[in-house]
């Protein structure tokens, strides 16, 4: 059975990981905001 190679580009990786928390950072304060107004409200 032919072992597999994987390739990976660091940077890459690096960039798409802060762009997925950055997004994720803002829903969960989007969603904290919409919460805060509905309690308020």
């Amino acid at each position: 059975m032919p072992e597999k190679i994987v390739q990976l580009n660091e940077e890459v990786i690096k960039g798409q990981i802060k762009e997925l928390v950055r997004g994720s950072c803002r829903g969960t304060i989007h969603v904290g905001q919409l919460k805060k107004k509905k309690d308020e409200g």
